[in-house]
């Protein structure tokens, strides 16, 4: 895995034009990569943290961390960090990812996680595939990882996995093969 502290690097330029493309070219070879993306958001955090409080809803943010650590351990992960009550992670194909996705939302389906009386814990997942670079503490930044974080965060619903267009090009099985019956995988343009 390509890694490194890409900020400290480009933090003695104070203008991007200083830049040269000889020396864009080289950042792009020892800190990029093309990867799928996963970025996982769970429901329900706003208004529960405010019906509860915070430390009500920091118990099923600590069973989602949990599973995840538990499916990543059994898959092709390349990285993975945690941020609230979202997940990041990348993967060396889009495959890898939407079984972890079809993981993590058949485990909260089948567990029912109740955070009220009427209502169990889910997560809303986007999955990207394409180029970015890694920057070593947080992940990959591009164009791939904005569409799909606006994915996973703000277009999906609960129980609901998205895919951008290049993830959803790249898949070389059958969506059929890959999707459940709890889990709808569907194309979301940019």
């Amino acid at each position: 895995m390509k890694q490194g502290n890409l900020f400290n690097k480009i933090q003695n330029y104070s203008c991007i034009t200083e830049i040269t493309k000889q020396e864009m070219d080289l950042f792009d070879s020892e800190f990029g990569e093309v990867c799928a993306i996963f970025v996982l958001d769970s429901t329900g955090f706003t208004r529960i943290t405010r019906e509860k409080g915070s430390l009500y809803f920091l118990y099923f943010v600590k069973n989602l961390r949990q599973k995840c650590i538990e499916i990543f351990a059994d898959s092709n992960v390349i990285d993975y960090r945690f941020h609230a009550d979202n997940v990041f992670a990348e993967f060396p194909d889009v495959e890898s990812a939407l079984e972890c996705a079809k993981a993590i939302h058949e485990y909260f389906d089948s567990e029912k996680f109740m955070m009220n009386e009427y209502e169990h814990f889910q997560s809303c997942i986007g999955i990207g595939y394409g180029r970015g670079v890694r920057c070593d503490v947080e992940g990959v930044f591009g164009d791939e990882m904005n569409t799909t974080c606006k994915l996973g965060e703000d277009v999906a619903e609960a129980g609901e996995t998205l895919l951008t267009e290049s993830a959803y090009q790249s898949v070389r099985l059958p969506l059929e093969r890959v999707s459940v019956a709890s889990v709808e995988v569907r194309l979301c343009e940019k």
